[in-house]
């Protein structure tokens, strides 16, 4: 939860409107990005940039875009139930 004490002076506005705002724009940003996984994986080339650019094998990226997607669906939940 934010406290008033850490909000910018001047800024009288609900907290709840910041919290709503970084939700909101998280399940939409990552929402979006899930097609990453699918272009890792469609061709060998694909997997093989991957694996330079990140450093890491498939499975282990996919594993944590997964729990990057699931946080985004918690976010997306909170988003609703706060509208």
């Amino acid at each position: 939860m934010i406290r008033a004490s850490s909000i910018p002076a001047g800024w009288s506005g609900d907290p709840r409107l910041i919290r709503l705002a970084y939700i909101t724009w998280f399940a939409l940003y990552f929402g979006a990005e899930t097609g990453w996984t699918l272009m890792w994986t469609a061709t060998e080339a694909a997997r093989q940039l991957a694996l330079r650019q990140f450093g890491r094998p498939l499975d282990e990226l996919a594993a944590g875009w997964a729990a990057l997607c699931r946080f985004a669906l918690l976010c997306a939940d909170e988003a609703r139930a706060m509208m």
